[in-house]
């Protein structure tokens, strides 16, 4: 029996550098919950990449990802269109994140970070809650899934930094203002994206003390916590991001070390991009 395939069902590009695919794996789609992730190889020598599931079908047996071009996969991955495959397919890994009733949720998603936060923006809503969805982006093009996050939300704001579209300033300064409207007290905050922007979430709901959840997935590497590079103090315990994780409470991470880690593989990865383009380039010629 040869290797199982995973066909890529549909493609297309969202932004310059983010594309959304939809992929056929029906086993993932059936057992997935809200928070969880897939590990993707693109061939059997290929690298193990972490990546959020943003939406399943399980009567349909596909599952929905969103992907950045950063590094040398990624890269990869975005080159392929509808009707290639991918070598691996494997999940869902994670935790799900716990889905309560809180009254008013507030979810904040920053760049391809959106892909996590709209499916607990459903989870949340069908849950009984009144939703707010902010997601932004440096500028209009980086804005992902807002029609999408209108359909599954009650109120939905996009900011920009440069201010191209929707709210002019970071999601946090939109969360300010959410979180200063007596009328509808916020009383759960769930983000994904930018190690910085959920560490100016967690330093805004702390002084309230309003439950902030985090999504730790930029730090996965192998998924599975035998590699330990996704290590993090959480309450000053030892946690591994891909397995008692990926979404833990953002008031006791411990960011400073997050960022440290993060920052550890730069520059493989950089050589590796660097690597490609060179090959690529004697290629063409």
């Amino acid at each position: 029996m040869g290797h199982r395939m995973f066909k890529i069902l549909d493609a297309k590009q969202l932004a310059s550098d983010v594309k959304w695919f939809r992929i056929d794996a029906p086993l993932v789609a059936k057992h997935r919950q809200p928070g969880q992730f897939i590990i993707l190889r693109l061939s059997e020598t290929g690298e193990r990449i972490p990546l959020t599931i943003a939406h399943s079908d399980n009567q349909q047996g596909f599952i929905e990802i969103i992907v950045k071009a950063i590094g040398k996969t990624t890269i990869e991955l975005c080159k392929k269109e509808k009707g290639d495959s991918i070598s691996d397919v494997m999940g869902p890994l994670g935790e799900p994140t716990e889905i309560e009733k809180v009254g008013h949720a507030v979810v904040v998603g920053g760049g391809v970070g959106t892909a996590v936060i709209y499916p607990l923006a459903r989870a949340l809503r069908e849950a009984g809650n009144y939703v707010s969805a902010i997601t932004g982006g440096r500028t209009k093009e980086l804005v992902v899934l807002e029609d999408d996050l209108k359909a599954v939300s009650d109120a939905v704001y996009a900011t920009t930094d440069d201010g191209s579209h929707g709210f002019k300033g970071t999601v946090a300064d939109k969360l300010r203002e959410l979180l200063a409207d007596k009328e509808r007290p916020v009383g759960a905050v769930y983000c994904a994206g930018p190690v910085p922007m959920m560490r100016a979430i967690a330093d805004l709901t702390r002084e309230s003390g309003i439950k902030t959840i985090v999504s730790l997935n930029p730090i996965m590497v192998d998924g599975t916590g035998m590699c330990g590079g996704c290590r993090v103090s959480v309450g000053g315990k030892t946690k591994f991001a891909c397995v008692d994780g990926p979404e833990f409470d953002g008031h006791e991470v411990d960011f400073d070390e997050l960022w440290d880690r993060l920052s550890a593989y730069r520059d493989q990865e950089k050589a590796a991009v660097d690597r490609m383009q060179h090959e690529c380039k004697c290629a063409a010629k």
